[in-house]
C-alpha cells in the first residue's frame, strides 16, 4: 500500500500482473479467507437417526458386506434399497449410513428427492446445487452439464457417500454418481430399479417385518400401565399392519392415545376395510394416496391386472387364474406381472406364483370394487377354482365316487395325477376356502355347495377338519337356499364328518340326525352315506354293535340301488369294525365280497384301502404271512398317491406282521420309511 504525502487518505495500487484474487480495503486488522471451492468442514447431511430399527439385521449385514466390493469395482458402488412404501427403506439406509460415515472421508450427502420433484419431474439442477454448496462451492453454475462436471470434479479425490431417498428412475442414480471409485450411492425406491444391475448395482430387498418383529415393534411402543391390552392382543392387532413399520407406529400412537379402549374396540376400529388404510396412515402420508400414486404410473395392462388381482379372494395366486380373469394373453400378462413386481406392488413367489401384501391387496380391492368394468371378474375367479377343485377331486378319489355334479373338465388347463391333485389342493388351500366364502357372500349358492363337495377330497385326505367345518357350514346354508335336498343332505353329512374326526361326537350326531331326516326324501345314496357316517361315529365311540348295524343298513341301500362302489365301501367299513370286535374271520369273508366287486372298478385307491383292512384282518386271525404282502402293496400305493395317513396305517400293520414272521429285511425298510414319514402326518 502506497501513501501520497499530500493525500490524507491511504490508497491501494496494484502493479504488474496479478494472478488469482486481490483484496482492497481501507484498513485491515485481521481476516479469514477461504479459497473458492474448498469447504471448511466435511459435509454430513444425514437426517437424525430415526426411531429404533427392528428386524433389519440381515439387511444391515448385507449393506456392510457390500462395502467390500469397493476393492474389486473400478467405479462407485450403487446399492438400491427396494421395498413397498412404508416398509422402512429410508430408516434402514439412514441408520446404516450414520454408523459408517467414518468410511467416507469426503463426507455424506443426502437428498430426499420428494422435495425436489415438481409435478412428477425431478429438478436435477437443484439437487446438484445443494450438494455442491455442501462441498464448498459458493456459487454453483446453472447449466446442468456444468453442475454435473463440477460435482464429479469435487468428489474425484475422496470417498463420498450419497444417500438418495425416494428414487423413481434408475437414470437419476447414475447421474449422481460421485467421481471416485471409492464412493457409494445408496438409493431407496419403491421400484426395484433393476436396470441398474447392468451398472453393477446391488439390490437389497426390504420386505415387511415378520409377525414376531411386528409384535416386538408395537409392544416396545406401548405405554406403561396399558393393562387393558394384553400382549396376545397387541400381537393380534400388529398382524393388521401387515409388517409395515409406518402402520405399526401409527397403531402404537393410536393405542397410546386411547389407553382406556378395550381390545374389542381396537378390533372393531380396525375391521372396516373401507377405512383401514386411512386409519393406519400417518398424518403426512396417507397409505391409500401413496398406493394410488404408485399405480398411476403403471401401463394400462399392468393397471388392469392390478385391479383384477384385487378381486382375487386370497393374497397369493398363480398366473393361470389371473390370466383367466383378466382375459390377457400370456405374453402380455407376463409383462404386466413383471411391471407390478418392479413397482413392489407384487412379490414373486416362484416362476408362476405371486403374493400381494395385505394392505396393497386391500387398496386394489377397494379400487376394483368401484370399477364397473370388473363386474363378473370375481365370478370368473371362483368358477376357475371350482373347475380346478373338481379336476383335482376326480384325480384323488377316482371316477367312480358319487358326485352330485359332473363338471366338464375339458376347460381345465392340465391333467392331474392323484399326487399332483393333492399338491394343488394344498397350494390353493387358502384360496379355495376363501372362494367358498366369497360365493356364499355373493349368493352364488350352487357354486358354494359344489365347491364344498369337491373339497372333500382335500379336507378328508389331508385332515383339514376345522377348515372343512367352516366351509361346510356355508355349504349347508347354500344348499338349503337352493332348495336342493340331496345337496343339503350331502353337505350336512360332510359337515358331520369334520366334527366326528375332531371328536365333537355330540355335535356330529345332532348334524347326522338332521341329515338323515333330510335324506329320507332324496337320492338313496345320500341316505346310505349318512348311515355310513353313523356307523363311523358309533365305531369311534366304541359301540361296535351299533356301528355294525348301521354299516349293514348302508350296505343294504347300496345293494338295492346297484351302487357297486358303495357296496365296496360299506364292506370295507363293516370289515374294519368286525376286526375291532374280534370277528376277524367274518371280516375276511366280507372283504372277499368287496374284492369281487372291485374287479369291475378301476379304482386303485379303493383297492389299497380294502387291502389295508384285509392286512389288519389277517393279523387279527393270526395269519401274518398273508397280511404282509397285501400291506406292502397298499403302503406303496398310498405313498405314490401322496396319502401319508393311509400309508402310515398300512406301515404300522406291516411292521407288526414282519415282527411275527421275522422278516428282518422288510422290517428295516418299514422302519426307514416310518422315520421319513415322521412330521408328514399326525399319528
Amino acid at each position: 500500500m502506497d501513501e501520497d504525502a499530500n493525500d490524507e487518505h491511504p490508497r491501494n495500487r496494484l502493479s504488474g500482473n496479478v494472478a488469482g484474487n486481490a483484496i482492497q480495503a481501507g484498513r485491515i486488522d485481521s481476516f479469514n479467507y477461504l479459497a473458492p471451492g474448498h469447504s471448511s468442514t466435511t459435509p454430513r447431511q444425514l437426517p437424525p437417526v430415526p426411531e429404533q430399527l427392528i428386524g433389519r439385521g440381515q439387511q444391515l449385514a448385507q449393506l456392510s458386506e457390500m462395502i467390500k466390493l469397493q476393492r474389486r469395482l473400478h467405479r462407485p458402488l450403487i446399492v438400491v434399497l427396494s421395498g413397498m412404501s412404508g416398509v422402512g427403506k429410508s430408516a434402514l439406509g439412514i441408520v446404516w449410513a450414520h454408523s459408517h460415515q467414518t468410511l467416507f472421508d469426503g463426507g455424506t450427502l443426502y437428498a430426499d428427492l420428494t422435495i425436489y420433484r415438481h409435478h412428477g419431474k425431478l429438478d436435477h439442477s437443484a439437487v446438484f446445487s445443494s450438494f455442491l454448496r455442501a462441498l464448498g462451492v459458493q456459487a454453483p453454475p446453472t447449466f446442468l452439464p456444468e453442475l454435473l462436471a463440477l460435482f464429479r470434479t469435487r468428489t474425484a479425490g475422496t470417498k463420498v457417500l450419497v444417500v438418495l431417498d425416494d428414487v423413481h428412475d434408475g437414470d437419476d442414480v447414475k447421474l449422481f454418481l460421485p467421481g471416485s471409485a471409492g464412493s457409494t450411492v445408496i438409493a431407496t425406491s419403491s421400484n426395484r430399479l433393476a436396470t441398474l444391475v447392468a451398472h453393477d448395482a446391488r439390490i437389497v430387498d426390504v420386505p415387511p417385518l415378520n409377525p414376531a418383529d411386528s409384535a416386538r415393534l408395537l409392544l416396545d411402543m406401548l405405554p406403561t400401565g396399558c393393562d387393558q391390552l394384553p400382549e396376545a392382543g397387541a400381537r393380534e392387532l400388529a398382524h393388521t399392519c401387515g409388517g409395515l413399520p409406518i402402520a405399526l407406529r401409527v397403531l402404537g400412537a393410536l393405542i397410546a392415545r386411547h389407553r382406556r379402549w378395550p381390545l374389542q374396540r381396537f378390533r372393531d376400529y380396525l375391521s372396516d376395510n373401507g377405512e383401514l388404510l386411512a386409519r393406519l396412515s400417518p398424518e403426512h402420508k396417507r397409505l391409500d394416496e401413496v398406493l394410488t400414486a404408485a399405480t398411476s404410473t403403471l401401463s394400462d395392462t399392468a393397471a388392469w391386472t392390478y385391479l383384477v388381482e384385487g378381486l382375487h379372494p386370497g393374497h397369493s395366486f398363480g398366473t393361470e387364474v389371473i390370466g383367466k380373469a383378466s382375459g390377457l394373453p400370456p405374453d402380455i400378462l407376463d409383462d404386466a406381472l413383471d411391471e407390478l413386481c418392479e413397482a413392489n406392488l407384487l412379490q414373486p413367489l416362484g416362476a408362476d406364483r405371486f403374493r400381494m401384501h395385505d394392505l396393497v391387496h386391500l387398496h386394489a380391492s377397494n379400487a376394483a370394487t368401484a370399477d364397473q368394468r370388473l363386474l363378473g371378474v370375481s365370478r370368473a375367479i371362483v368358477a376357475w377354482y371350482l373347475l380346478g377343485a373338481a379336476a383335482a377331486d376326480r384325480a384323488v378319489l377316482g371316477e367312480h365316487r358319487w358326485r352330485l355334479t359332473r363338471h366338464d373338465l375339458a376347460g381345465w388347463h392340465c391333467v392331474f395325477t392323484p399326487a399332483s391333485g393333492l399338491a394343488w389342493f394344498e397350494q390353493e388351500r387358502a384360496n379355495l376356502l376363501a372362494s367358498v366364502r366369497l360365493a356364499a357372500a355373493h349368493g352364488w349358492d350352487e357354486v358354494a355347495w359344489q365347491l364344498c363337495e369337491a373339497l372333500w377330497a382335500s379336507y378328508h385326505s389331508q385332515e383339514h377338519y376345522a377348515e372343512s367345518i367352516d366351509a361346510h357350514e356355508l355349504g349347508v346354508a347354500s344348499a338349503r337356499r337352493c332348495g336342493n335336498l340331496t345337496a343339503q343332505a350331502r353337505m350336512l353329512n360332510q359337515l358331520a364328518r369334520g366334527h366326528l374326526e375332531l371328536k365333537h361326537f355330540e355335535i356330529a350326531e345332532a348334524v347326522l340326525n338332521t341329515a338323515l331326516e333330510v335324506s329320507s326324501g332324496c337320492d338313496p345314496r345320500a341316505q346310505a352315506a349318512v348311515l355310513e357316517s353313523f356307523g363311523v361315529l358309533f365305531r369311534r365311540q366304541g359301540d361296535g354293535e351299533r356301528a355294525v348295524q348301521h354299516f349293514r343298513l348302508a350296505l343294504e341301500v347300496n345293494e338295492i340301488i346297484g351302487d357297486i362302489r358303495g357296496v365296496v365301501l360299506q364292506c370295507y367299513q363293516l370289515a374294519e369294525t368286525l376286526v375291532d370286535t374280534g370277528a376277524a374271520t367274518a371280516a375276511i369273508r366280507t372283504l372277499d365280497r368287496a374284492t369281487t366287486c372291485l374287479t369291475t372298478l378301476d379304482d386303485e385307491y379303493l383297492i389299497a384301502r380294502v387291502a389295508i383292512v384285509r392286512g389288519a384282518a389277517h393279523l387279527a386271525a393270526d395269519e401274518p404271512a398273508k397280511a404282509a404282502p397285501v400291506l406292502r402293496d397298499a403302503a406303496a400305493t398310498m405313498r405314490a398317491r401322496h396319502q401319508p395317513a393311509k400309508e402310515l396305517q398300512a406301515l404300522l400293520s406291516l411292521n407288526e406282521a414282519t415282527q411275527q414272521i421275522s422278516d428282518t429285511a422288510t422290517a428295516e425298510w418299514v422302519h426307514a420309511r416310518l422315520n421319513e414319514l415322521q412330521g408328514e402326518v399326525t399319528t
